[in-house]
């Protein structure tokens, strides 16, 4: 009994750390609010100070440039809904919103917000320091950026249950969807067929789909991964190939940048 109490004050310790994180986030998200709103109102300029920013250094005693990237961080929020929110929640850290802002926009942020939500900071900016020269060129270099942020764990949460985690490719998502739902229509067929009093209308289809990994993972280790000439791994291409038709007279079209 001892062991279990000092394993459950030792979640409790390591669940408060990241409940105040995720309240000293959202905190910060009302701050930077309230910082677009004196902006907005003009008030450091009725204080003699030359810019909101040199007001906000003064005010709060911080660097100048640091000043800046709050101000400029706070009125990039005012049109990104999704990021505001997921840092009003505390689910993007004050680091991931700085380095979103510098390149979303009502467009793409969504897109954005999900590589923060997975990759790490620093995963992020270089994404981001790869998204800001975005021509031809640089669409290669994103995607490099991109291939190289894949990740992928595995590890207990002291429950006796497993957290997976990961960041793949677009590529590689859409296999593993592929492969899940159909793992998971195999799954709900055969207990329907099997009557064995597990109703799988009632499951909930995180459920199912966790279910369809773990068979998945069953169905690879008794097919192997070599042998039948088949190789144990293919380039991107290899797995499939869209092909994408485009009038010429789209990409030439006022506004657009004419990339792929």
């Amino acid at each position: 009994m001892g062991g279990v109490d000092l394993d459950d004050a030792r979640h409790e310790r390591m669940d408060r750390v990241a409940v105040l994180f995720g309240e000293i986030t959202a905190a910060t998200r009302e701050f930077l609010r309230a910082v677009a709103e004196c902006h907005r109102h003009g008030d450091w300029a009725e204080e003699g100070f030359g810019s909101c920013a040199d007001w906000l250094a003064w005010r709060i005693g911080i660097t100048r440039n640091t000043a800046s990237e709050k101000v400029r961080a706070a009125l990039a929020l005012e049109s990104l809904p999704l990021i505001s929110d997921a840092m009003a929640r505390g689910a993007i850290s004050f680091s991931k919103v700085r380095a979103l802002t510098r390149v979303a926009t009502p467009e793409n942020e969504a897109e954005l917000l999900a590589f923060a939500k997975a990759g790490s900071t620093a995963s992020l900016e270089r994404l981001v320091r790869g998204w800001k020269v975005m021509d031809r060129a640089g669409e290669q270099r994103v995607e490099r950026l991109r291939h190289r942020m894949r990740t992928f764990s595995v590890f207990p949460n002291g429950e006796e249950m497993y957290v997976v985690r990961g960041l793949v490719t677009p590529e590689v998502a859409a296999v593993l969807m592929r492969a899940v739902e159909a793992a998971s229509d195999a799954l709900f067929t055969q207990s329907a067929q099997d009557g064995d009093g597990a109703d799988p209308e009632r499951l909930e289809p995180e459920q199912l789909r966790a279910d369809a990994l773990g068979l998945l993972a069953e169905r690879a280790l008794a097919a192997g991964f070599a042998g039948d000439g088949a190789p144990v791994s293919g380039s991107r291409a290899e797995r499939y190939q869209v092909v994408l038709h485009v009038e010429p007279q789209t990409v030439k079209k006022h506004g657009e940048p004419g990339m792929s």
